[in-house]
């Protein structure tokens, strides 16, 4: 299981034609990598979690193209993600993660 220290909207992006709601989501246990949960809206008021990012960017290093290492690492389906337990799926992470606060509501206004 995962335990969510914080989580905060950041604002829509757009990637490859589809519209996200980005959100920051810090882990409670020290050393973990902050992560960026992208949210598409699936009905009225529901919402899916398509991807999930690591977070390794460091503004001394990453303010230019580098290529010394990946900043944003895609771990949606990876064995490092918190959802690669099989107990715990990345469903139940997104909606942890929209109940946190009012990350629901940001996401809704983002989404329209």
């Amino acid at each position: 299981m995962y335990t969510i220290k914080s989580a905060h909207y950041l604002g829509v992006v757009e990637k490859n034609g589809t519209r996200y709601a980005q959100v920051a989501v810090q882990s409670a246990v020290p050393g973990q990598p902050e992560m960026l949960a992208h949210f598409t809206k699936k009905d009225e008021n529901q919402y899916e979690m398509p991807l999930l990012l690591e977070n390794h960017a460091d503004l001394d290093i990453d303010w230019y193209e580098n290529n010394l290492h990946n900043a944003f690492v895609n771990i949606t389906s990876s064995e490092n993600s918190p959802t690669g337990n099989s107990s715990y799926t990345k469903d139940l992470l997104g909606k942890e993660i929209l109940s946190y606060g009012d990350v629901r509501d940001s996401v809704r206004n983002g989404l329209g």
